[in-house]
């Protein structure tokens, strides 16, 4: 794991949004460029301290470049990614994310999603069959 500021973790996860695909990834570019039409990137757990609630006092702070300038967004706090998911699905000028948190198995998580979807899919239905298997269910 890459370390940044002592023990933030970095990971650059827009450039999985945008096309910079992990491991040969690129020949499902246009797959995802049409999945990004059809689904929006959201947060995928609840997070303590989490500022979705905060994303449309946060959108008034913004300079008004945002909607046209090209930028990198930088979130030194990035929790369940409320904020970097929402710039994602609304600011196409939005060049590079990078995204930051003291919680290295958070940041892990991040990766592994962006890395390893089917085999991360793969265990969580034999997660979820081993669950539904167990007697109280």
């Amino acid at each position: 794991m890459r370390k940044l500021f002592g023990k933030y973790h970095k990971f650059q996860l827009s450039d999985i949004y945008h096309g910079n695909l992990p491991e040969g990834g690129h020949e499902h570019l246009q797959k995802a460029e049409n999945m990004k039409k059809i689904f929006k990137a959201k947060p995928f757990l609840k997070w303590a301290g989490g500022k979705t609630q905060l994303i449309s006092e946060i959108e008034r702070c913004l300079p008004t470049e945002i909607r046209t300038d090209k930028f990198t967004y930088l979130e030194p706090f990035a929790g369940s990614g409320a904020v970097l998911f929402w710039m994602l699905n609304n600011f196409p000028n939005l060049e590079k994310a990078v995204i930051n948190d003291i919680n290295s198995d958070l940041i892990n998580a991040y990766k592994i999603i962006a890395s390893q979807p089917k085999n991360l899919i793969s265990i969580l239905k034999d997660l979820q069959k081993q669950f539904h298997a167990l007697p109280q269910n």
